[in-house]
C-alpha cells in the first residue's frame, strides 16, 4: 500500500496564540492507501487539529510533513488541497457564518469544479453525478433549496455529499454522525463503503457509530499526542446513565399549570411552510424530547418556543411564567427561554474569551457591548467551573473561543445559556462534539438542574436530539415531529 500522507515528529501551536501553547506535540503518521483510520480521544486532545494538518490548513511549528501525489512527496499545502477533502464542524460552521446564497445543486457543482461553489454551467456529465449523489443519498427534494433554507442535518448532508463529489485521495471525516438521522447515516455508511478501494478514509469520532466495522487501524489522542490504540476498536463509551439527583422543593408539581400553551400554529421560513398546525401544552411537571427525521421542523419548532419565529395569523403562541402571568414582551420572552443550538454557535464569529462568552448570556447578546459587573463576572465563572470538571476553568475562561475545541466550545454555550437563569432550556443537538465523559456529565447537570439541586434553580427542558438514549433522567414526555406536525407519542420508558 502506498503511503499518501507523511507526518514526522510534528508539534504545532494555533495561529494567533501568543503563549504558543502546543496543541499537537511530536506526532507521527503515516497514511498509506486503503488502510482506513479512526481517532478517538476526549474534547480538546487535539483530534480536530490533527485532520485539519493533514487537509494543508495549519502548519507545524517543528517537524515535517509530506504529501505524496504520484509517488512523488510534496510539501506544499496546494497539493494537499487536490488530494484531501475534510467534513467537521468547523467546517460546517464557517459555511454557515459565509452564508452563501446558493443553491444546494450548485453548492454541489462546485465540488466537482474543486472551487466553493459552481461559477460556470455545469456540463452534462457533473449534471449526472449530483443527480446520481442525491438520489443515492435520498436528498432529491433539497436540490433546489437555497443553502440558508438547509436545516442543521441538511447542511451536513450536502457537506458530505460535496466532499465525496470532489473524488479526493483522502477523505477526513471529523464526528461526520452528529446531525443525522438514521435513514442518511445509513447512506452515508454504504456510500463510504463502496468507496474503500478508491478513497482511504480517517474518522475522528466519538462515537460508536461514526466509525464503520470496516475501519481496523485505531489511534488515540491524549493532550496533543497521538498512540495507537491497544483494543483496535473504539474504546466502549463511559457513559453511564446519570442517577437523578436528590429533588429540592417542588414547587408546582401537585398542581400542575400551563406554560406554554400552541393552538392552531403555522410557521414560514422564507415563505416555505415548515411547521403546520401544531397544536401543543407544556406543563410545569414535564420536561419533553423532541425527534424525527432531518428537515422535518425540530430546530424551528425550538427557535418558535424561544421567540426567534413566529406563528403566522390565525395560530396563537401563548407562554406563562412561574406565577401563571402570561408574557408578552420581547424581553420577557428572552429572559423566559434560552436556546443552545450549532447555529448559534457557528454564527458566533467574535474573538471573544471564554468569560466574556459566558457573560454575554446575561444579556443575551452577539458579543460584548457593555461592562460586566465583579458579581456578574462571578456568575459566569462558576458556570464555567460546573461544565469543566478536572479542567482548568480559569485557562478556559481567559482562552479565545476560536482557539477552543468544538467539544470545549459547545460546554462553554451551556454555561452561556445557564448563567441567564431562564425558566426553559432549549437544548438542539447540544451533545454533538462531546466525548462520552462530558456528555455523561452534562446529562448528569441537566439532572440536577431540573431537580432543583444547583442553588435552588428548576429549569424545565425541551430536548431536539437523534440519540434518545442520550436524554437526561428528567425527560418525561415525548413528541415527534415529521413533514412539519408534531404528533406526541407514548412511551413505557416514561412514567405518568
Amino acid at each position: 500500500m502506498p503511503p499518501l500522507v507523511q507526518i514526522d515528529n510534528v508539534s504545532l501551536f494555533i495561529p494567533g496564540d501568543r503563549q504558543r501553547k502546543p496543541v499537537l506535540q511530536a506526532v507521527c503518521l503515516q497514511i498509506d492507501a486503503g488502510r482506513h483510520l479512526a481517532i478517538t480521544g476526549p474534547n480538546g486532545s487535539g483530534k480536530s487539529t490533527l485532520l485539519r494538518l493533514i487537509h494543508g490548513d495549519l502548519w507545524p511549528a517543528a517537524g515535517s510533513i509530506f504529501w505524496l501525489c504520484d509517488g512523488r512527496p510534496d510539501t506544499s499545502p496546494i497539493v494537499a488541497k487536490k488530494m484531501v477533502a475534510l467534513v467537521s464542524p468547523m467546517h460546517q460552521e464557517n459555511c454557515q457564518r459565509n452564508a452563501w446564497d446558493v443553491s444546494l445543486y450548485d453548492f454541489l457543482s462546485g465540488g466537482i469544479q474543486g472551487s466553493p461553489m459552481s461559477y460556470a454551467a455545469a456540463s452534462p456529465e457533473s449534471r449526472n453525478m449530483v443527480d446520481a449523489m442525491l438520489d443515492r443519498i435520498s436528498a432529491k427534494s433539497l436540490a433546489l433549496m437555497r443553502l440558508p433554507e438547509l436545516s442543521q442535518g441538511q447542511l451536513r448532508i450536502a457537506l458530505l455529499a460535496r466532499a465525496v463529489l470532489s473524488r479526493p485521495r483522502i477523505l477526513l471525516l471529523d464526528e461526520w454522525t452528529d446531525g443525522l438521522d438514521e435513514c442518511h447515516k445509513q447512506a452515508f455508511y454504504n456510500l463510504f463503503e463502496d468507496m474503500t478501494s478508491s478513497t482511504t478514509m480517517v474518522f475522528a469520532s466519538h462515537r460508536r457509530d461514526g466509525v464503520p466495522d470496516w475501519c481496523q487501524c485505531f489511534f488515540e489522542m491524549r493532550a496533543g499526542r497521538l498512540g495507537k490504540s491497544l483494543s483496535e476498536s473504539l474504546p466502549p463509551p463511559k457513559i453511564s446513565l446519570p442517577k437523578p439527583a436528590k429533588a429540592g422543593r417542588k414547587s408546582g408539581r401537585d398542581n400542575p399549570r400551563t406554560v406554554f400553551k400552541l393552538a392552531n400554529v403555522n410557521v414560514y421560513v422564507d415563505r416555505q411552510l415548515v411547521l403546520k398546525d401544531i397544536n401543543w401544552q407544556m406543563l410545569s411537571d414535564e420536561n419533553w424530547l423532541i425527534d424525527g427525521p432531518n428537515g422535518s421542523g425540530k430546530s424551528t419548532f425550538l427557535r418558535l418556543l424561544a421567540g426567534r419565529e413566529f406563528a403566522a395569523a390565525g395560530g396563537n403562541v401563548a407562554r406563562y411564567d412561574r406565577a401563571g402571568r402570561l408574557l408578552a414582551t420581547k424581553a420577557e420572552i428572552n429572559d423566559f427561554a434560552a436556546l443552545i443550538s450549532d447555529l448559534d454557535q457557528a454564527t458566533y464569529g467574535y474573538p471573544v474569551t471564554g468569560l466574556e462568552l459566558v457573560c454575554s448570556g446575561l444579556d443575551d447578546s452577539i458579543g460584548i457591548y457593555r461592562q460586566y459587573t465583579r458579581e456578574e463576572q462571578t456568575r459566569a465563572r462558576q458556570a464555567i467551573e460546573s461544565f469543566f470538571h478536572g479542567q482548568d476553568a480559569s485557562e478556559i475562561s481567559a482562552t479565545s473561543i476560536r482557539r477552543l475545541s468544538t467539544g470545549q466550545l459547545r460546554k462553554l454555550f451551556l454555561a452561556r445559556a445557564f448563567v441567564r437563569r431562564p425558566q426553559i432550556i432549549l437544548l438542539d443537538e447540544a451533545c454533538s462534539g462531546l466525548d462520552p465523559e462530558s456528555r455523561s456529565a452534562f446529562l448528569a447537570t441537566i439532572d440536577d438542574l431540573a431537580n432543583g439541586c444547583i442553588q435552588g434553580w428548576r429549569p424545565q427542558i425541551v430536548q431536539v436530539t437523534h440519540y434518545g438514549d442520550e436524554s437526561p433522567v428528567c425527560i418525561n414526555r415525548h413528541a415527534r415531529i415529521e413533514a412539519g406536525s408534531l404528533v406526541p407519542v407514548q412511551s413505557k420508558a416514561f412514567a405518568d
